[in-house]
């Protein structure tokens, strides 16, 4: 990120240079880590991965035949810029139930396959058996899903705990609130690219 271009120190320095955005290409590629981390999630390949190395047939045969198809899940994006709208792309691809948060107001036509946008955050928490965040680092965002702002995800579906990925920027949730949301059972899992 650019943040550390920003900081006080700097912000006085004269720079010789122009600073612009690079969008419209990360969207596909942080669409495709996200998804082969929910394929792995649900299929433990971490466990099958465990009984290779122990020379184990099937030694995690509850872990590993006890998964969802992604086209019976929603995935709950928080954030539709371009990488939002790549990750909707993608889930849809794989028949994945779309969920995007926003603080626009947008309509769901307005983002190909999605099958619903909302500027309720409880709301997106609630939906999704994913949650993944690719929020911006904003005054808005900072912080956003700290503290016990993930419980709200634990209360729909019975008590069902989503998992939670952050490919966005980490400012949005401090650590101790992931800790915290997990020991919790708030979420099920953090998977974390940031």
């Amino acid at each position: 990120g650019v943040d550390p271009l920003f900081t006080e120190k700097l912000s006085t320095v004269a720079k010789p240079w122009i600073l612009t955005r690079f969008a419209g290409a990360f969207g596909p590629p942080i669409a495709e880590w996200s998804l082969a981390r929910i394929i792995e999630h649900e299929r433990s390949f971490a466990a099958s991965a465990l009984d290779q190395k122990r020379k184990e047939w099937a030694g995690s045969r509850n872990a590993v035949t006890q998964y969802r198809y992604l086209s019976s899940l929603t995935l709950a994006v928080m954030g539709c810029g371009d990488i939002g709208r790549g990750m909707v792309t993608a889930a849809v691809g794989f028949g994945m139930k779309t969920i995007a948060y926003g603080k626009s107001p947008r309509i769901a036509k307005d983002i190909d396959g999605l099958d619903e946008y909302t500027q309720d955050l409880e709301t997106a928490l609630q939906a999704g058996d994913y949650i993944v965040s690719v929020l911006p680092s904003t005054n808005e965002t900072r912080g956003l899903l700290s503290n016990e702002t993930l419980a709200a995800a634990a209360k729909a579906n019975g008590g069902k705990c989503p998992v939670f990925l952050n490919v966005g920027r980490g400012d949005v949730i401090e650590e101790s609130s992931i800790i915290s949301a997990l020991d919790k059972e708030y979420i099920s899992a953090a998977i974390l690219d940031v």
